[in-house]
């Protein structure tokens, strides 16, 4: 699966790699924050009903170890976003690779919730990759750019990206990897907050790059929900995570600048 590829980051690559970093030190200080358990690094997503009342969803997750407690909504997402692009029952003959996969959250629920052939995850971050092998041992993880992935052309069924297209520099760059590692019909799914300019940029860059966009809908109500509940719940072991959620609840309110969006482009194999 490996293939040569250069090491080498930009310099909005190298930022990136300073901020995470940063942030992961920082929070390794916390009184309250313990054995790197806090391995996912996204929004969640809630169920909701037609009157924006969350939705109990333990019942489909109750299978899950014990290392999820914590992070239901935040596995929620991964489970919302797969989900919605594939037949969960055809995963056993499969390859996905979650780019942008931080600590490992992600990456780590498809390998215990699902029966994928094979998982592996690319992070940008060294401290993050370091932190997602002791949880998933069985997944194989690369340091990488999303903009120039180690992985063998032609050899990947699903593609995820949840919450890390932002980072990617230059996005038209990672759009040409995504074609050249999916095999035929592949899909790539991608979840993110975004304002409306960013969102267009996102569309425009897949379509104009020999992909096909098979569906995508707008969760911002379903985020923003899951951020509400999960800063309670995240005050229990990092302080800093749930300031982070609280600040992330509060970008989705006025429904205005930041929604939250979900795609799913096929490659194109007319192309």
């Amino acid at each position: 699966m490996l293939k040569n590829y250069n090491k080498s980051f930009t310099e909005k690559e190298n930022n990136v790699i300073k901020k995470y970093t940063e942030i992961e030190n920082s929070k390794a200080k916390e009184i309250l924050y313990q054995d790197n358990n806090l391995f996912f690094m996204n929004d969640g997503f809630s169920n909701i009903n037609k009157n924006n009342y969350p939705i109990d969803f333990e019942k489909t997750m109750y299978l899950l170890p014990d290392k999820y407690k914590n992070f239901l909504y935040q596995a929620n997402l991964y489970k919302d976003a797969l989900e919605f692009a594939e037949n969960a029952l055809n995963f056993e003959s499969k390859t996905i690779l979650d780019v942008g996969c931080g600590k490992g959250g992600g990456i780590s629920f498809y390998k215990d919730f699902y029966n994928f052939k094979k998982c592996i995850g690319v992070d940008l971050t060294e401290i993050n990759i370091d932190i997602a092998k002791t949880h998933s041992p069985d997944v194989d993880f690369y340091v990488s750019s999303a903009t120039c992935l180690p992985i063998e052309d032609n050899s990947i069924d699903i593609i995820t990206c949840i919450e890390s297209i932002g980072y990617y520099d230059p996005l038209l760059k990672f759009t040409e990897e995504v074609f050249r590692v999916l095999k035929s019909d592949g899909k790539v799914i991608i979840s993110s907050p975004c304002t409306e300019e960013k969102a267009n940029n996102i569309e425009n860059t897949f379509l104009q790059n020999n992909f096909i966009l098979i569906n995508k809908k707008d969760i911002t109500k379903n985020v923003s929900m899951a951020c509400a509940i999960s800063k309670f719940r995240f005050l229990e072991f990092s302080l800093k995570e749930a300031t982070l959620m609280y600040h992330d609840e509060q970008r989705y309110l006025d429904g205005t600048n930041t929604k939250y969006k979900t795609y799913i482009f096929v490659k194109n194999n007319n192309a």
